[in-house]
């Protein structure tokens, strides 16, 4: 089961850079990044890995205590600026107990969501993953 799922993609046409990860209820987190353009229309340039890419222990409770510490269940569903011409979107969902909670931050910056997203991925030990 999915407990957690991030997703940063960028608004430009060739998507090199756009990072995914997702982590389920063993433990095991996928990453997955575009190191090149994937196929027109696609915003990913392969699939997840096979294999996790890091297991963590303990990684409901680790999770759980980032996103209560990070005030993420209080969090807006959406933080948007219309302002913006190009940037990223990022959504972050938790699927685990509890119920389903998403979070959107397109073209924006929310210093609460940011630190969260900076957290998780130090945490989980993914911050410097390809």
């Amino acid at each position: 089961m999915t407990l957690l799922e991030y997703q940063r993609v960028t608004h430009f046409p060739t998507k090199v850079g756009n990072i995914r990860f997702r982590v389920e209820a063993d433990g095991g987190v996928y990453v997955q990044r575009n190191r090149r353009a994937p196929p027109s229309g696609q915003e990913w340039a392969e699939e997840f890995p096979a294999a996790p890419t890091v297991q963590v222990r303990d990684v409901e409770k680790k999770i759980k205590k980032l996103l209560e510490r990070h005030k993420f269940f209080a969090m807006e569903p959406l933080y948007q600026n219309p302002a913006g011409s190009d940037g990223v979107v990022e959504t972050l969902t938790w699927r685990g107990p509890g119920g389903e909670k998403t979070v959107v931050a397109d073209r924006a910056r929310p210093p609460a969501f940011q630190k969260l997203v900076n957290d998780l991925m130090w945490g989980l030990d993914i911050a410097d993953r390809p």
